[in-house]
């Protein structure tokens, strides 16, 4: 890869790391990690809603790209970066993949585990195909809004309150 191809490549990323941080710290309550392994994320958002009980993750993805992308081309492009995330899986948190186009500063995200109640069940729902959605403070609180919603689901599920039965030792 030649040199300048190589520092524009980089230049992406660290402008996309600035843009979610940009916009995930509008929110003060949100507590966010960078992630440095290689697990497939590059941040782990944590928040605690008030009045209610248990700690909720959304983990992030981020892609960058130099050139503007209408949402058909992003979803085309991104194919391969879910299909990669997917490796790293099951994901036991919603995970989302925040998209940034450098030129019209762009923004986009799609799920790569994104919570769902099917039947009643809190489940992530993880698929092949990118379904892009305008990136912005609503977009946000819409997405923090179904994490949590999701939580309250998973936790009355799966919290029991209580000693319940003793095991039993043979």
């Amino acid at each position: 890869m030649p040199d300048k191809q190589r520092r524009r490549g980089l230049f992406a990323g660290k402008r996309a790391r600035a843009l979610a941080m940009k916009l995930l710290t509008r929110h003060e309550n949100l507590h966010i990690e960078e992630v440095h392994e290689a697990v497939g994320l590059d941040n782990i958002v944590r928040f605690h809603t008030e009045g209610k009980e248990g700690l909720r993750e959304l983990g992030i993805a981020l892609r960058a790209v130099r050139a503007a992308m209408t949402k058909e081309e992003a979803n085309r492009l991104l194919r391969p970066s879910l299909r990669r995330l997917k490796r790293y899986g099951p994901f036991s948190q919603p995970v989302c993949l925040f998209f940034f186009t450098m030129e019209d500063d762009g923004a986009w995200y799609t799920w790569v585990a994104e919570p769902v109640i099917e039947d009643g069940q809190p489940v992530l729902r993880s698929g092949d195909e990118a379904d892009c959605r305008t990136l912005d403070k609503r977009a946000l609180n819409e997405i923090l809004g179904r994490v949590d919603s999701w939580y309250d689901d998973l936790f009355a599920r799966l919290v029991v309150n209580g000693t319940g039965r003793k095991a039993e030792h043979t």
